[in-house]
């Protein structure tokens, strides 16, 4: 709008709108700065939208495991299924190295991810019985993108269309380890 793209803006303003409202979010001053750009209202900096979060490169993944042996084949068909972008689930009983086998996996892949690799031990599996919930861990990757806590929406389906929005088009690995379910 300031290089008087009046036209850009104000479709900018409404593409945005409408992905908020697909996402159950209400953005009342998206919508006033787009009624003042249609209006060709001058815009004090004090009423200019905030600037958009710079995309930031995760790097949350633990350290590799120096002891790993065998696996050569599922690693190579879990490599095939990645690249392929499928969403790939390691399961098994307790103590066979699923961890230690997405770990390697995941250090494997980080250079197919170059907008980040984001990483969470969901806990599920912990002694105290204390498994992380979905929105502490949804809160940990909004931390992890740099959001900063004045923009983290106060409900987790916002949350959930923030975090989706800040991964779309960025091509990011995702662990989430120690999974108690599906839910």
């Amino acid at each position: 709008y300031a290089d008087q793209r009046v036209d850009e803006a104000a479709e900018i303003c409404r593409e945005g709108l409408t992905l908020l409202a697909r996402r159950g979010i209400d953005d009342p001053a998206l919508r006033e700065l787009q009624r003042r750009i249609l209006r060709r209202e001058p815009i004090s900096p004090s009423r200019q939208a905030a600037p958009a979060l710079a995309p930031v490169v995760p790097r949350m993944l633990p350290p590799e495991l120096r002891r790993f042996v065998g696996r050569d084949a599922e690693l190579a068909e879990a490599r095939t299924e990645l690249a392929s972008g499928t969403t790939l689930l390691v399961t098994g009983p307790a103590g066979v190295g699923k961890t230690t086998f997405a770990i390697r996996l995941a250090h494997a892949e980080r250079n197919r991810c170059p907008d980040g690799q984001l990483y969470v031990d969901l806990r599920g599996f912990d002694p105290a019985g204390t498994a992380m919930s979905p929105s502490e861990a949804l809160r940990l990757f909004l931390d992890a993108l740099q959001v900063p806590a004045n923009r983290i929406p106060a409900t987790e389906v916002a949350q959930v269309g923030l975090y989706r929005s800040l991964l779309a088009g960025r091509r990011m690995l995702v662990v989430l380890d120690n999974a108690r379910d599906a839910d």
